[in-house]
């Protein structure tokens, strides 16, 4: 029996090695795009996240200290029957500077509000509505 001599090649060792190779990698490469893609829109986020809570922060925090002295006080004018004078007097500093702080508050949260979305805070117009500011019905007599 004689063997049959082998059939000649019809593709070379190069480009088969090639093709065995570079489906894998192609396939390899999309899935680093995918994850670095995936990866690159976290990391925006969070600095956007992080460049908005440094600017608002502050002022917050500030504004919220200044709240609890003004409740504080308020309470105290209240029980001493409405009739303190140097209570209202301090109340009245309390409120001018509670009223800073809600201005401060306002523009630190507009100033940042590309950062944020585009679509506006329920809360965005919160110091224009505060009920009582400047009239004769709050202000301590």
């Amino acid at each position: 029996m004689a063997t049959d001599p082998l059939p000649p090649r019809t593709r070379s060792a190069r480009l088969t090695l090639v093709s065995l190779l570079l489906i894998p990698l192609l396939s390899l490469a999309a899935l680093w795009g995918f994850t670095a893609s995936i990866t690159l829109g976290n990391v925006i986020r969070d600095q956007h996240y992080n460049r908005a809570e440094n600017a608002i922060a502050p002022s917050v925090i500030a504004l919220a200290q200044t709240l609890a002295g003004e409740r504080a006080l308020t309470l105290i004018w209240l029980g001493t029957g409405r009739q303190s004078a140097p209570i209202q007097a301090q109340l009245q500093a309390v409120r001018h500077s509670t009223d800073t702080y809600a201005a401060a508050v306002h523009s630190s949260i507009t100033s940042v509000g590309g950062l944020v979305g585009a679509r506006s805070p329920r809360w965005a117009g919160w110091s224009a509505r505060r009920p009582g500011r400047g009239s004769a019905s709050s202000s301590p007599s």
